[in-house]
């Protein structure tokens, strides 16, 4: 089924955690990027939340 892989899928990329990236631009700062995944959901498809550090 098409909605069990998805969820699936989801699910999977929620357990592998939150995806960061660090990017140090030739200025003084650093920005820091975090992508956190949302809980999967059969009901619903919540965005995914990107917190930045700088």
């Amino acid at each position: 089924m098409i909605i069990l892989k998805s969820l699936e899928r989801k699910k999977r990329a929620w357990q592998d955690g939150v995806a960061h990236v660090t990017l140090d631009p030739d200025g003084p700062g650093v920005a820091r990027l975090h992508l956190v995944p949302p809980k999967p959901s059969l009901f619903s498809d919540p965005p995914s939340l990107l917190v930045i550090n700088g």
